[in-house]
């Protein structure tokens, strides 16, 4: 019988904390308990909301899953992929370098 009465103490104060209540023990002190495998605090699950997220509700891009699909399977369709965007980046480097000599011949350059 006693040990049917430890149990049901043990297991009303386990609910306690993990309700968020603190455990008080029959001489007034309050029982300390370690909280989980990381040492959660009672009440650990609870959060506060970022001021991004309190105004858009919109979770973070980093804590969005990415999508599953790969576009360069193979070893050649990333490397053509990466030439083809310094391709696209030289372009558009010569494009500017363009427009710079346009301006600086109507003398409107003015860099600083």
């Amino acid at each position: 019988m006693d040990l049917y009465e430890f149990e049901l103490a043990k297991s009303k104060r386990q609910s306690k904390y993990k309700k968020g209540e603190a455990i008080v023990d029959e001489d007034g002190f309050t029982l300390v308990t370690r909280g989980g495998a990381y040492g959660q605090t009672v009440g650990g699950g609870v959060a506060v909301a970022t001021k991004k997220f309190q105004e858009t509700g919109e979770t973070s891009e980093r804590t969005k899953k990415r999508s599953k699909e790969k576009t360069s399977f193979y070893a050649f369709q990333k490397a053509e992929k990466q030439r083809n965007e310094l391709l696209q980046l030289k372009k558009n480097w010569e494009l500017d370098k363009a427009k710079v000599e346009k301006l600086k011949a109507s003398r409107r350059f003015n860099p600083y």
